[in-house]
Parts: C-alpha cells; sequence; structure tokens
C-alpha cells in the first residue's frame, strides 16, 4: 500500500486484484476496493478519519501478467518478458 500527497490531495493505493471482466469492459473500482482501502488508511491515520465522502476519483486500470490463464500464483516483481523496439520505449509484463 502507498499513501503520498499530491496536489494537495493525497493518492492512497493499490489494490491487486485479477480482473475477470470481459477486458472490452472499463475497470473501475468496486466498493470492496474502495472499503479496503479505507480500512487500510484508518490504521495507520486514525485521525485522519476519511471516508467514501472524502474521495475525490479513482482510477483503475488491467496490466498484463505474463503466465499460464489457469495459474494461482501471484505475480513476482521479476519480469517475465522485456521488449524493447527502436524507439526508447520497452515493454515489460510481470510473471505469475
Amino acid at each position: 500500500m502507498f499513501v503520498f500527497p499530491w496536489e494537495g490531495a493525497t493518492v492512497v493505493g493499490t489494490t491487486d486484484l485479477d480482473h475477470r471482466e470481459d477486458l472490452d469492459l472499463r475497470a473501475s473500482i468496486t466498493r470492496e476496493e474502495l472499503d479496503y482501502l479505507l480500512e487500510a488508511c484508518a490504521q495507520p491515520f486514525p485521525q485522519a478519519e476519511v471516508t467514501a465522502a472524502d474521495v475525490l476519483c479513482t482510477w483503475s486500470g488491467v496490466r498484463p501478467v505474463v503466465g499460464a490463464a489457469d495459474s494461482q500464483a501471484k505475480p513476482s516483481m521479476k519480469p517475465a518478458s522485456m521488449c524493447c523496439g527502436r524507439n526508447p520505449l520497452c515493454d515489460l509484463a510481470g510473471a505469475s
């Protein structure tokens, strides 16, 4: 989890859940994820008394993970795939 100040607000994250919906559907935060983040934030910062009403915005994304579709293992921090083209952009994908 992370908590850091940004532009006069505080950014709190993150969750790491499998996106089981159709990939054509827009990813979005669930109420369960919001509750998880609020509870996790309340532990080190109880005096802040942060509630869902304090949330200004949320964002979600789907990141690629290289591995078998039926794998139950959590992704590791070591990249499993790295592809660099002629331009300065490299794609990294996590391993499962």
